[in-house]
């Protein structure tokens, strides 16, 4: 089964790029004096314009490639700032292979994708530097404080007349990125894709979507994720828009009021912390909940701009210019889907993962629904493998945006590249008007005895919905024999006299009251612990403390 062609009025036209250095050179002409990043010091907001943007990357790219660095892997770990993001263009645009690096990891994973990768040089953020003196690297480690120096070094090469930026020019098919992944399922695989891989995915994105050369991305997640790092730093970049960065979440209201951006990359985590505060402060006011309905109901009959009006405390919250969330790397739930658009602002979900550069389907302006992630991109095949009598199946994929293979792993990589067609892992199926709905991972599937599949995403929709958690997870256990729903119960039954017990549990039993036998959750485990996470903060499903059945509620 095969998906419709999208229609071409679905689309915008935009100028065309097949590598990172065609957006550099390109954008310091378009936008010279525009700012490009933006950040915080001690003494106030800092920015650089598109045109200090190509003179830093021209020198400190002149700077790696006179000390030999030409076509190596080049490493770059650290937070969200402007020296991650110069680091990242400078290799791309005229050095060699980029290999963003978890900024989570320890030391001992640090020191493990630093060899298997054959990493020749790492750049690391100054805070990062206990975890990367307490790995045994055998290459170079220069902290982001002295890229100062190597910029200055290279801007004096090349007042001597060096041409080494100029001459070495990298091919945009070949490999020239290195991710690791850190999935919720297995151990971390180098992931190899191209600049053309990565390029065409911005510019498939934003055939449709519209961003401004006005607009400002506030970058939250991890810079080192690719759904960050094309969604929120190369498709803003490439469009002349400027980019601030978020100092840490727990600076993030701070940052919205004084960066004041129009447009967020985010994970379904952050959007539902958005709007339990927004629910928690409507109860706070007496008539809260009333007030909430009435402005509610004016709401659904006014244009964007009447509803930012009528929630206006929120409108300020955000920094009063937000336009538009874009989410992805998990389920967003239908009702703060529907509740953001209420309050005027536009919600996109997408769908990817790293091996895909990482988007494969997407909302548009033309288009956005609760219920499926888009259409796929311009240029991207989709097919479901074996669909069952609902026609869900496995999903796989093929175009520009899929990854060269997994590096030295040909093994895993003929696992999931068949000529060219790649299997996503992901159980999706292809709705009549050719959007995509995914339902979860082929790998967290559960079987029952009589052969009937069960989805625990599925089961795990249906808890977040009785708004009683702050996180569930699904699982089979052998021991118990039986299917488990280990949550974290919010902030209310936690302090409730039972700890939730008896709330979840008949919340449990209405739920399985809607499944059929074989469906049905078996055993509940209330958890005070949070979950261990993805960067991305997906539950990571294979880990053992996460699978922990201690005091089971039989139901």
């Amino acid at each position: 089964m095969r998906n419709k062609k999208i229609d071409s009025d679905r689309v915008y036209n935009i100028r065309d790029v097949a590598c990172i250095r065609d957006m550099v050179e390109t954008n310091a002409e378009i936008y010279a004096d525009r700012p490009a990043f933006l950040w915080k010091q001690k003494d106030g907001i800092k920015s650089v314009c598109y045109r200090e943007v190509y003179d830093d990357v021209k020198r400190f790219a002149t700077e790696l490639l006179a000390r030999g660095y030409a076509d190596r892997k080049i490493a770059v770990i650290g937070e969200n700032c402007y020296a991650w993001a110069l680091t990242y263009l400078t290799v791309t645009s005229a050095v060699g292979v980029i290999m963003p690096i978890d900024r989570d990891y320890q030391s001992s994973q640090l020191e493990f994708v630093m060899a298997d990768a054959e990493a020749d040089i790492l750049f690391y953020s100054d805070k990062h530097e206990k975890i990367v003196k307490g790995a045994n690297l055998t290459v170079p480690a220069v902290p982001f404080s002295a890229l100062c120096e190597w910029i200055e070094a290279g801007g004096e090469k090349i007042r001597e007349g060096s041409t080494l930026y100029e001459d070495h020019i990298l091919n945009p098919m070949a490999f020239g990125i290195l991710l690791y992944t850190s999935g919720t399922m297995g151990v971390s695989k180098g992931v190899m894709l191209t600049q053309y891989n990565v390029c065409s995915n911005v510019l498939q994105a934003l055939r449709n979507i519209k961003v401004y050369p006005t607009d400002r991305a506030l970058s939250v997640l991890p810079l080192h994720h690719t759904y960050e790092c094309t969604a929120g730093f190369l498709a803003f970049f490439y469009a002349g828009a400027s980019v601030a960065y978020n100092q840490s979440l727990v600076t993030l209201p701070a940052d919205m009021k004084d960066f004041k951006p129009t447009v967020m990359v985010v994970v379904p985590l952050i959007l539902h912390s958005f709007y339990k505060k927004i629910r928690q402060q409507y109860e706070k006011i007496k008539g809260g909940k009333l007030v909430y309905r009435l402005q509610s109901a004016i709401a659904s009959l006014s244009s964007v701009k009447r509803k930012k009006a009528v929630f206006g405390r929120l409108t300020a919250m955000f920094g009063g210019n937000i336009r538009a969330f874009l989410v992805g790397a998990a389920a967003l739930s239908e009702e703060a889907f529907h509740a953001f658009r209420k309050f005027g602002y536009t919600v996109y979900v997408g769908y990817g993962l790293t091996e895909t550069s990482p988007v494969i389907a997407m909302h548009g302006d033309r288009y956005q629904s609760p219920r499926d992630v888009g259409f796929p991109l311009p240029g991207v095949q989709t097919k479901i493998k074996d669909p069952d009598e609902n026609g869900i199946g496995e999903l796989v994929v093929k175009g520009n945006n899929v990854m060269l293979g997994y590096y030295k792993r040909p093994e895993a990589t003929a696992e999931v590249l068949d000529r060219g067609w790649f299997s996503t892992g992901d159980l999706a199926r292809i709705n009549p008007n050719g959007s995509i709905s995914v339902f979860g991972r082929t790998k967290s599937m559960i079987v029952a005895e009589n052969g009937k599949k069960i989805l625990p995403e599925e089961l795990e929709v249906c808890i977040e919905n009785k708004g009683l958690t702050e996180d569930s997870f699904v699982f089979y256990d052998e021991g118990e024999k039986k299917i488990v729903a280990s949550v974290v119960p919010n902030e209310t039954l936690q302090s409730s006299e039972d700890g939730g017990r008896e709330e979840l549990t008949r919340a449990i039993r209405e739920i399985n009251d809607t499944f059929p036998a074989y469906k049905r959750i078996g055993c509940l485990v209330i958890r005070k612990a949070p979950f261990e996470k993805t960067t991305t903060h997906k539950i990571k499903r294979n880990d053992k403390s996460n699978r922990e059945v201690e005091e089971p509620i039989r139901i």
